[in-house]
């Protein structure tokens, strides 16, 4: 079987409205085919008109890669949180599915998922092989938003309840890959808190939160408060379409808006000390650590039977941290602003990135055995993370290579419709025909998004 590669893409904005300026889908179709995803999750998805937006993304996609069948019409999203969505899109539905509700009442910004095991989610769609016609998926908005399964002593005196900080809910993605062995794949994704510089105290307090997700507490648990240590973990069960399955994964991405790349132990109250706190909820791995560590391995089931009753949701201080891998420790995701200094900035662009914002953390029986590339000098370290360098693939004319695509057109819509925003007019080399100098690669990189995606290569039992 072949492995499955996701995709994790915070393509800035990706509305209605930018969708329509000229070549923007085929540089976003480019990237991902050259990219050979199996799966794209997308943050930042405008909660207006997601349908269109998606269908559009999935019909550019399929005319650039056609495979017949239901190539790229897969795509599907989450009810809207704050002002945004979050987006999927699935290669071959007969490969990767999304497990998911038919009730559009539940796993809302109102009624977020605490208690995961209060209802039944369903593999969609249920037939085998998918039809090539997507109309006979029932609905598309199918991933439900959760919340934190867990009570406070304190807080249930105050009557306070608890709930994910910020505007923005997490989602929960839960993927099943159909090979001679099903697995699933339980994705978090998250557009967390931004902040427009220094400390990011509401991004490190969410991901603190991280381990009060229910989804968290089934991968992965023991009870800190009657002595057990890591070493009593265990996982627990899903109810699958009335079945019982084992929760044997996790993974969490998105944009997490904290530098990985600033995380490490050190001087109290300093960024990266702060940063690192948070992160080590998920991760014990530090900024430039690598993919190679911990082990990640998923902890064994719970004895007896498979159970997918209820239970009480556990108290906040006896919840234990998750030991995950970090995908992205040594790569910028983010490019930088035009006002940055970049000169002597030569092929492959790489100093036009900074923070590591976008990233993978993840565990399990599979998802540990993760393909791991070693990074060249100066950051030579082994990463599962490989980002994807945008700046590098722009070109004048007609493309030669799959991951090149040519932004000139949507510059000039940028300049002719929009007075020459974000930095268009600057672009020379992109206007006039002059070779593009790192500036104007930049600015054509930045039209796309400021965000690099970054995919991670899963395998298969």
């Amino acid at each position: 079987m072949p492995n499955i590669r996701v995709m994790n893409w915070n393509i800035e904005s990706l509305s209605s409205k930018k969708i329509q300026y000229d070549g923007f889908l085929l540089a976003v179709a480019r990237t991902v085919v050259a990219a050979n995803v199996d799966v794209l999750v997308i943050v930042e998805l405008r909660k207006v008109n997601p349908d269109v937006i998606l269908q559009q993304l999935s019909n550019q996609l399929n005319q650039l890669n056609p495979g017949g069948g239901n190539n790229w019409r897969g795509y599907f999203y989450s009810h809207d949180t704050a002002t945004e969505r979050y987006g999927l899109l699935i290669r071959d539905l007969d490969l990767v599915r999304p497990v998911g509700l038919l009730d559009q009442n539940i796993g809302t910004e109102e009624t977020p998922i605490t208690d995961l095991l209060e209802h039944q989610l369903d593999v969609l769609p249920q037939d085998w092989p998918a039809p090539p016609n997507p109309a006979y998926i029932p609905t598309r908005q199918i991933l439900p938003l959760i919340d934190l399964f867990v009570t406070d002593p304190l807080a249930r005196r105050s009557k306070k309840k608890q709930k994910f900080a910020g505007k923005r809910h997490p989602c929960l993605i839960l993927l099943k890959v159909h090979t001679p062995t099903d697995y699933f794949v339980p994705i978090v994704a998250c557009h967390y808190g931004a902040t427009r510089k220094g400390n990011n105290a509401l991004a490190q307090f969410q991901v603190d939160l991280l381990k009060e997700l229910h989804i968290a507490e089934l991968y992965s648990f023991y009870d800190e408060k009657n002595g057990q240590t890591a070493a009593d973990a265990y996982s627990r069960y899903l109810n699958i379409g009335g079945q019982a399955v084992r929760v044997q994964e996790l993974a969490f991405l998105g944009d997490f808006n904290m530098d990985f790349m600033d995380n490490q132990a050190g001087r109290h109250g300093s960024i990266a000390a702060r940063n690192r706190s948070a992160y080590n909820t998920i991760t014990p791995t530090e900024q430039f650590g690598g993919s190679t560590t911990p082990a990640a391995v998923a902890p064994p089931v719970v004895a007896g039977n498979p159970d997918i009753n209820p239970v009480a949701a556990p108290e906040k201080r006896n919840i234990p941290v998750q030991t995950l891998r970090a995908a992205v420790t040594a790569q910028g995701t983010i490019l930088k602003k035009l006002s940055e200094t970049i000169d002597n900035c030569d092929r492959p662009y790489w100093c036009l990135r900074g923070a590591a914002f976008d990233n993978f953390f993840y565990g399990g029986t599979q998802l540990s055995q993760t393909a791991i590339a070693d990074l060249q000098p100066p950051n030579a370290v082994s990463e599962a993370g490989e980002v994807i360098n945008m700046p590098n693939n722009i070109v004048r004319g007609e493309p030669r290579y799959l991951e090149d695509f040519n932004i000139v057109p949507m510059v000039w819509d940028y300049v002719t419709n929009n007075n020459g925003v974000k930095g268009t007019e600057t672009a020379f080399g992109l206007l006039f025909g002059f070779k593009p100098t790192a500036s104007d690669k930049l600015v054509g990189a930045r039209l796309v998004s400021d965000h690099l995606p970054v995919v991670v290569q899963f395998p298969c039992p």
